[in-house]
């Protein structure tokens, strides 16, 4: 993960997302210690999954709070939900959800 720090988000480069069998359902594992430094919002932009590259997805960073913490192996991570994540298309919709967090 390579963690960038523009204005009013934090991107977040993440090779791909994981599946979870027993849930069935897949996820993205941040790491806690990422996500703590973070601003407000968290984008996320996946490198690896040839099929997520070139989108982009958004989430704030409390919404991210309330994941449960598991570990990779080394680091502990958040498990968030892929469904939870949401799709932007422009920067207007990444301002109006930090817009939000401030009403």
């Amino acid at each position: 993960m390579i963690i960038h720090k523009p204005h009013l988000c934090t991107v977040l480069e993440i090779w791909a997302p994981k599946y979870n069998s027993a849930s069935g359902d897949w996820e993205v594992w941040l790491s806690v210690r990422k996500v703590s430094f973070s601003s407000p919002v968290i984008l996320i932009k996946f490198t690896k999954a040839k099929h997520l590259i070139g989108q982009r997805f958004c989430i704030t960073r409390r919404e991210v709070e309330r994941s449960e913490v598991t570990t990779n192996g080394r680091i502990p991570v958040y498990k968030v939900p892929f469904k939870k994540l949401e799709g932007w298309d422009s920067a207007q919709e990444i301002a109006d959800i930090a817009t939000s967090l401030f009403e």
